[in-house]
């Protein structure tokens, strides 16, 4: 698992990853083939404070670089849309930074209907330590 996080340019030693799955209440479910991890979800069930509704957020979806173009992110969306339909989520969301656009992400997620609805605007703040 931490070779493919690395393969989106995160550093994170195994045992705190394992921590923050703890951690934040944290899911993660993987796709395998003779052994070998070729891709990975994570995600977060939300209540929303302001409504009855609960959101899915995707907070990692990572394919091995060496085994895309196969289906296999389709197959972890596809997953994690099931997953949320049966938790009763009325939302998935995700975000996908913009260095990320010549890989195909964005197209990718435009493809499986993902979309950026203009409603929400993703602000951060970094905080010195």
């Amino acid at each position: 698992m931490i070779d493919l996080i690395n393969q989106l340019g995160y550093k994170i030693d195994a045992d705190k990853l394992h921590q923050n799955l703890i951690d934040y209440d944290s899911a993660a479910f993987v796709l395998e083939e003779d052994g070998k991890l070729l891709g990975c979800l994570a995600y977060h069930i939300l209540p929303q404070f302001h409504s009855e509704e609960k959101h899915m957020r995707i907070v990692s979806l990572i394919v091995d670089q060496k085994h895309r173009g196969r289906g296999l992110g389709k197959k972890l969306l596809r997953e994690a849309e099931r997953i949320a339909s049966e938790m009763g989520c009325s939302v998935i969301e995700l975000t996908s930074a913009a260095h990320r656009i010549p890989s195909g992400a964005h197209a990718f997620y435009a493809g499986q209907g993902y979309i950026s609805d203009g409603k929400k605007v993703y602000f951060r703040k970094e905080l010195d330590d």
